[in-house]
């Protein structure tokens, strides 16, 4: 939200060439693109008469690039302790979200884009009590899944009739609302005639185990991997489209991290992410490259960050958001045909890929070749061990099955 070269951008077209050729889509907040200034420096120079300055939204018109707004939160207004109606405060709550959206959207239509997508912001993190602990959240805070799903529901009819072109999904935080709750949200969306077109999963890395330990953690990263896979399947069933967002989960720790959280730091952990959504789920429906530079804590106070720095995208020394989104595209489309060039040489399985996964499963060496799913010979999501050997070793010398497609 805050990156310090957002606004390069548009003017440094050069140094993305590559990879805006493949995005199909261009995000903004809100905070971006609303009427009024964005507090404090959350938004640095990434403001909408800037954006304007730089021919943003005319550019991404040119490019062919959609813009999707991500939508302003579906805020609630009363503290704790506060006598109020709830019933009311939802419906404010809506409208509330919907107007601001809605000025985002006329701001961009103004400036010669076009929006094409909404991304609700994480409603349920907002009003959800389990996710709060008792004496806080705001006074309107709820159990029920269903009022919350009423509330998103308004929200998305108003959308609807005011801009019926435009596709609405939504953001969802995880692990604080877990699989079965998500299967809920969507089935009470559902009852009230509410199809979502997609969900981006928010993975909060505070809340795995493996990065920070048994006090804050809620899953494991097996659970995780287990989740992802039963939450594709399940929306898919319901039509919606399904994207973990990509980001380096640990990120949310970087407001304490002062000149430590550096973009090789996010990078890596992005890469490490990227490749866990593939090993679990392989390529997802949408690809979210997301970067959330946000301002940290020096001694006493808030400072500016670029954390990660957008441009340039070709220069290894540098750890770019751009350069990120290529090397992880990479990632999801490594695998080109069948799988089984486990030495990534380009051809299809023979008995050199053979001895390559003979190093990974049982030396701890040799090269994957960036690309897990070609050592998921046997195509059940679990890369390089004995069954894909046994898989490998049936194809080569007895003429089993071909390898399963990408």
């Amino acid at each position: 939200m805050g990156s310090a070269d957002m606004l390069e951008l548009f003017a440094d077209t050069a140094e993305w060439e590559s990879a805006r050729s493949k995005i199909d889509v261009f995000q903004f907040l809100t905070h971006h693109v609303n009427s009024w200034p964005c507090m404090g420096d959350l938004c640095n120079s990434n403001t909408l008469s800037n954006f304007v300055q730089v021919e943003a939204f005319t550019k991404l018109e040119e490019w062919g690039i959609d813009i999707c707004i991500e939508g302003a939160g579906i805020l609630p207004q009363t503290p704790l302790g506060t006598p109020v109606d709830c019933d009311l405060e939802r419906q404010i709550a809506a409208q509330n979200a919907f107007n601001w959206t809605a000025d985002a959207i006329n701001n961009v239509h103004a400036n010669g884009g076009t929006v094409r997508y909404i991304a609700i912001d994480e409603p349920i993190r907002r009003w959800y009590s389990p996710i709060y602990p008792p004496l806080e959240g705001p006074e309107c805070k709820t159990e029920s899944l269903a009022e919350i799903a009423a509330m998103v529901a308004d929200f998305i009819t108003l959308m609807n009739n005011a801009a019926p072109s435009i596709t609405v999904g939504q953001i969802i935080l995880y692990p604080e609302l877990d699989v079965e709750g998500i299967k809920t949200y969507v089935a009470e969306l559902e009852n009230l005639g509410i199809n979502l077109s997609f969900i981006h999963l928010d993975v909060h890395g505070h809340r795995i185990i493996d990065y920070t330990g048994q006090f804050y953690g809620r899953v494991t990263l097996d659970e995780l991997r287990e989740d992802l896979l039963e939450l594709e399947t399940f929306l898919h069933d319901h039509n919606i489209s399904f994207a973990p967002i990509l980001i380096d989960l640990s990120f949310t720790t970087q407001l304490f991290q002062y000149g430590e959280y550096t973009d090789q730091v996010y990078y890596e952990g992005a890469i490490d992410w990227i490749n866990e959504v593939n090993s679990a789920i392989g390529q997802p429906d949408h690809l979210v490259f997301e970067s959330w530079a946000r301002p940290q804590y020096s001694d006493t106070n808030l400072v500016s960050v670029k954390t990660p720095i957008n441009l340039p995208e070709n220069d290894t020394s540098i750890f770019s958001h751009t350069r990120l989104i290529n090397e992880g595209l990479s990632i999801f489309d490594c695998c080109d045909g069948l799988r089984g060039d486990v030495n990534g040489d380009g051809l299809d399985a023979n008995i050199l890929d053979l001895t390559h996964i003979v190093d990974l499963i049982f030396r701890g060496s040799g090269d994957p070749g960036g690309c897990s799913n070609e050592s998921d010979v046997n195509g059940d999501g679990n890369p390089a061990n004995i069954l894909d050997l046994t898989y490998l070793v049936d194809r080569i010398f007895r003429g089993g099955p071909v390898p399963p497609g990408c």
